[in-house]
């Protein structure tokens, strides 16, 4: 494999970490953060937030 492919699979392993972090709450709504299926927090404010990627789930 060359360089090129190999910096290609870590940049699309990157975005996809990245882009799985990430949640928005709208004004309208909460969101609750649950860690193995147990409540963590409740999101109330609006805007954008982080969560941690494959551990964490919103809903």
């Amino acid at each position: 494999m060359n360089k090129l492919a190999v910096a290609l699979i870590v940049v699309i392993g990157l975005l996809v970490v990245g882009l799985s972090s990430v949640f928005t709450v709208h004004m309208t709504e909460q969101a609750m953060v649950l860690q193995f299926g147990e409540p963590k927090k409740v999101v109330s404010e609006p805007g954008l937030h982080f969560k941690i990627p494959f551990f964490q789930n919103v809903i």
